[in-house]
């Protein structure tokens, strides 16, 4: 009686202990990317500093207007393998199968560092959703050279993350678009550490257009062309199969152009087919039959006197 239970003199030793390493987990939550969701930031570009770990990173918004489109055109066009053919050029984006795409990020240059780097984005409709698309990043690789020589991005815990969706948008007319992000962090290495953060920030921002526009592609443009293509796909007339009957004779198609029966015209036509086969024959007089030599010579009654008559 009159002392405290274990629980409570346990609080009153750590309670002021905790209370110097709630930072310390405040830094390493944000530090390794558990702070705010790519998904969740406002467009625009953002740069963040937490002790010698840097990230930055770009959010956008697209909506590309199609004319004349229908909500049942657009789910029926919204698939992955469009979406990509839309966004990237197939020189620059290799598919890899399974709906992935490997972005292969130009050489980039930040502050003292030469980076290069791809990114395995998964490319794939919501389920239960039509018309809805999203991106997401898989897996990245990067490759990171300093005057001091190569450095390893696995100790300075480098991470890329790609995320976005596209979807139908409401208006007049139509539209398709959403929101594509991209995000890098990483710890500053050497003397990294004193450069300045507003060249830190500046560098960044050089960063963030350059893998934006890896991104994002040609999507404008690229998605109202492809559009544009499938539709003419989607109407053109069926391709006449192996097996397709033979095109009427040019007498039988002018009968049917002229609005007259197409029986009548066959009837017509295997009339007159067989009135010029047999035209010679009808024409032609019957042969005389044979003529025997009595008809034509009859024998004198005074055939002792050796007359003929004809």
């Amino acid at each position: 009686p009159g002392t405290l239970p274990w629980a409570g003199r346990f609080l009153l030793v750590m309670l002021p202990r905790l209370r110097f390493c709630l930072p310390l987990l405040a830094w390493l939550t944000r530090a390794y990317g558990l702070g705010i969701p790519l998904s969740s930031r406002q467009p625009g570009q953002f740069t963040e500093f937490q002790g010698r770990r840097v990230g930055f990173g770009s959010v956008k918004e697209v909506r590309v207007p199609l004319a004349g489109a229908t909500i049942p055109e657009l789910e029926e066009y919204l698939t992955p393998e469009r979406v990509a053919t839309a966004m990237w050029d197939r020189d620059k984006v290799k598919s890899v199968g399974d709906g992935c795409y490997e972005l292969r990020m130009e050489k980039l240059s930040f502050v003292m560092l030469d980076i290069d780097s791809s990114v395995l984005v998964r490319v794939a409709r919501e389920p239960d959703q039509p018309g809805v698309i999203s991106l997401n990043s898989e897996s990245f690789s990067v490759a990171a050279q300093s005057p001091a020589g190569t450095l390893s991005t696995a100790e300075l815990g480098i991470t890329v993350r790609v995320s976005g969706t596209l979807q139908i948008l409401s208006g007049t007319p139509l539209a398709v678009g959403g929101q594509v992000g991209f995000e890098t962090e990483g710890d500053l290495p050497g003397l990294m550490m004193l450069t300045p953060r507003p060249v830190v920030t500046a560098a960044s921002g050089g960063v963030n257009s350059a893998v934006m526009s890896i991104v994002l592609g040609e999507f404008e443009k690229g998605m109202t062309n492809d559009f544009q293509a499938w539709r003419r796909e989607r109407e053109a007339p069926p391709p006449l199969r192996d097996d397709a009957p033979a095109p009427l004779p040019g007498a039988v198609a002018a009968a049917v152009s002229s609005g007259g029966q197409v029986g009548m015209g066959l009837d017509e036509l295997e009339l007159e087919d067989f009135s010029l086969f047999g035209a010679a024959e009808e024409e032609a007089p019957p042969p005389s039959p044979p003529v025997a030599a009595s008809s034509f010579v009859e024998e004198d009654e005074f055939i002792h006197q050796g007359g003929w008559m004809l």
